[in-house]
């Protein structure tokens, strides 16, 4: 009885290419659709998530071919974009997403110089992505070893139980920082893959940094105060 002799997949589909796009895009796609009707996504782990993209933009430089098929070649030109792409949408910077941002490039400059294409694509696709990861690239360097921000988040839950106001505090070094105060609606939340939609917070304060010395101190189930001054939920 002959059996059946698994075949290759066709080179226009090897997977690879496809997965690290697919998985360097969802963030940044799925922010811009759900912000289209006043939400936005986020994973429940920007550090993992930044360690998966790393991990499968690493694998596809590995494995995929300089002939493969038109589909794999595409997507693996434009793994480098995404990579940026995702950098922009998993927020706030940290020094672990920063690395897991230059190992993407990295590996999306290794897709891109290794499959073959035109010359009249590849060039100024080429002289594009210098010009973006370059910049990047280097701000993300002098990030690691000079870090000139920090970011505190402080979360307090309405004595319902029904927001969650966080309070935020940016110090930007020498270029100063921020405070800020979001309160968020916590039923206003749907998950989905490795991370949730969310309604977009409502800002309620925006000032210079260490503009808070004390606590958060809740007044009632929709107003609270700090350093005596006391804001309503929306």
């Amino acid at each position: 009885m002959d059996r059946d002799i698994p075949q290759p997949l066709p080179r226009s589909i090897r997977p690879w290419p496809a997965v690290a796009l697919a998985a360097a895009l969802l963030v940044p796609v799925l922010s811009e659709a759900a912000g289209l009707f006043g939400w936005t996504y986020a994973p429940r782990s920007n550090a993992f998530f930044a360690g998966l993209i790393a991990a499968l933009t690493l694998v596809a430089a590995l494995l995929t071919k300089r002939d493969g098929g038109i589909v794999s070649r595409a997507c693996a030109m434009l793994v480098l974009p995404a990579s940026v792409a995702a950098w922009v949408s998993l927020v706030p910077a940290t020094r672990w997403l920063d690395v897991c941002t230059l190992i993407s490039f990295a590996a999306g400059w290794a897709l891109f110089v290794r499959v073959r294409g035109r010359l009249a694509v590849k060039v100024p696709l080429g002289v594009l992505w210098a010009a973006l990861t370059g910049i990047l690239g280097l701000f993300l360097i002098i990030a690691l070893t000079e870090p000139f921000g920090t970011v505190e988040t402080k979360a307090y839950i309405s004595p319902d139980g029904r927001y969650e106001v966080s309070v935020i505090e940016v110090d930007e070094g020498a270029l100063g920082g921020s405070a800020s105060i979001e309160a968020q609606e916590i039923a206003a939340r749907v998950p989905l893959l490795l991370g949730e939609f969310r309604k977009k917070p409502e800002i309620l304060f925006y000032g210079e940094w260490h503009e808070f010395e004390g606590e958060l101190t809740w007044l009632d189930d929709s107003r609270f105060e700090i350093d005596g001054k006391m804001y309503d939920l929306p």
